[in-house]
Order: structure tokens, then sequence, then C-alpha cells
């Protein structure tokens, strides 16, 4: 989730099948998602890797606490 499309796309699923406490961990591409609109879905968000790879420039990001 997170990598091809929006995550906000997955946001029916995320309220049908999980909890307050259960932990995320996405790969984002930087040009489907802005992190700013994953904070907001969100308490948390870490930055675990960064990549700049030609092809595939995402980041890995670790998400606590859906709100």
């Amino acid at each position: 989730m997170g990598y091809h499309y929006p995550i906000n796309q997955y946001f029916n699923v995320f309220t049908k099948n999980t909890n307050k406490n259960t932990v995320f961990i996405f790969d984002i591409a930087n040009e489907y998602n802005d992190l700013r609109e994953i904070k907001n879905i969100f308490e948390e968000v870490k930055i675990i890797k960064n990549s700049s790879e030609i092809r595939h420039n995402y980041k890995r990001v670790c998400c606590f606490n859906f709100k």
C-alpha cells in the first residue's frame, strides 16, 4: 500500500481492519504521496529509509497510532 497509489485510498481498509495501536510500515513513492497527508492520518510518522534511486524515489515510513 502506498507505493503506486496515495495512502488515503486505503483509508477504509485501515478503519475496518485495524485499531489505533496497529503499526504500519510503508514504502511510499514520493510522486504519489505527500508526507504531510500521512501525518494527518497517523499521530506519529518516522522515516526509517529515504531512497533516491534513479527509478525508485521513495521513503520507508513507520506509522503509529492511526487516528
